[in-house]
């Protein structure tokens, strides 16, 4: 059981960096664009919570924790 655990936080971690990665490039593609509607954080989280079949809520907490 402790060993699925670990197994289980590494996955979460490894989740948690892509996100961060994402955060970071979105970050810069939207730097420029000065009359956008959403911020970095919206868009990550349109495709994360797309692709990891969750909430946007959920999606928008993954990438708040991942900038703390």
């Amino acid at each position: 059981m402790g060993e699925a655990t670990r197994d289980e936080s590494t996955a979460i971690a490894r989740r948690l960096a892509a996100v961060a990665e994402l955060f970071v490039r979105r970050s810069g593609d939207l730097a420029e664009c000065e009359w956008f509607c959403a911020d970095a954080c919206d868009a990550v989280a349109a495709e994360v919570s797309a692709v990891q079949h969750i909430s946007h809520a959920r999606a928008v907490v993954k990438c708040t924790v991942t900038r703390m």
